[in-house]
């Protein structure tokens, strides 16, 4: 089974990708080059006023940054709108655990995403991280901070589509989607395997600063999400504020906002590591649906992936309710 799925990773990536290895590391699938900054993220100093954005890839990260970003900052829109979300939010784990930013330091292009260069931030700090609860800095771990975590979940199925298309759009994967979920269901992709991410952070909520959301219930009722990020940080909007707050949100201004949709921030990894025009890779930010897996999912696939999720969650019936 490894050997085949092995041949899978070879076959499906694109060569200039291949040389990034990925291995587990404290039961988390990660590239080999995530061992760098290992000590870097254990040992980071976290201040009581940071403010963190953690999940899963693809269940909706940047448009919960965003919305958190200006929640914390006034609403300063004037702001958001001219400088890029990547410099106003720091990716903790960046040069290790992605190929544009493992390809980035491998060609000198990173000094500025340095975990030391975020020590130098002043505060308030936003962060972004994909790692599951455990490999998040000690000082998160442990309690030993006031510091607050947004975490959002997404459906399973369409955070697996959402995974592949972005991997596809950013010619790093050129093989099938039917692969893409096996390697998704089999923890071979980044920072799998799923249902342990979220149970991490379901658990560490009991004890920690940590508000669960949902993407779904941002597409269906954004303002009743706000206000729940609003009491979360002690603040409020007046009806005029949540109004503008719902519009700087919308998924179009999002998409073509280029300090938010990805194009921007991809220009050095594509241009200059692989060689590839910004014009021929499609947004970072592609059509923010619900229910994809509805139309891009076979009968047989959906099955396997509801089977999948009820043996996993089978112990943790809140955690389940909340995803529903």
């Amino acid at each position: 089974m490894d050997t085949e799925l092995d041949d899978i990773l070879h076959e499906s990536f694109a060569e200039h990708v291949r040389d990034i290895k990925g291995s587990y590391y404290k039961g988390v699938w990660l590239p080999q080059d995530y061992l760098k900054i290992t000590d870097d993220i254990e040992n980071f100093r976290v201040r009581d006023d940071d403010v963190w954005v953690c999940s899963f890839p693809r269940s909706g990260t940047t448009w919960t940054l965003e919305m958190v970003w200006c929640i914390c900052n006034d609403l300063n829109f004037e702001k958001a709108n001219k400088i890029l979300s990547t410099e106003r939010v720091f990716y903790l784990e960046f040069l290790g655990a992605t190929t544009a930013g493992i390809s980035m330091a491998r060609k000198g292009l990173a000094s500025k995403l340095t975990i030391d260069s975020a020590n130098r931030l002043p505060s308030p700090r936003f962060f972004k991280s994909h790692l599951p609860f455990h490999l998040l800095p000690k000082d998160l771990r442990t309690g030993n901070t006031k510091a607050k975590i947004v975490y959002i979940t997404r459906n399973v199925k369409d955070v697996c589509i959402s995974y592949y298309h972005l991997r596809k759009n950013s010619k790093i994967y050129c093989g099938t989607f039917d692969n893409y979920c096996r390697l998704f269901l089999e923890n071979r992709l980044a920072y799998t395997p799923y249902w342990n991410h979220l149970i991490g952070y379901w658990k560490a909520k009991k004890s920690h600063n940590i508000l669960f959301l949902k993407f779904e219930d941002m597409k269906t009722d954004l303002p009743s999400v706000i206000k729940s990020v609003t009491r979360f940080f002690n603040t409020s909007l007046i009806d005029k504020q949540m109004e503008a707050l719902c519009d700087h949100l919308s998924f179009h201004k999002m998409q073509l906002n280029p300090t938010t949709n990805g194009q921007i921030d991809y220009k050095p990894v594509l241009e200059n590591c692989y060689n590839i025009k910004c014009s021929d890779v499609a947004f970072f930010i592609r059509i923010g649906q619900s229910d994809q897996w509805k139309t891009d999912m076979s009968e047989e696939l959906i099955k396997t992936f509801d089977s999948w999720e009820v043996e996993n969650l089978k112990n943790y019936p809140e955690l389940r309710t909340h995803l529903l």
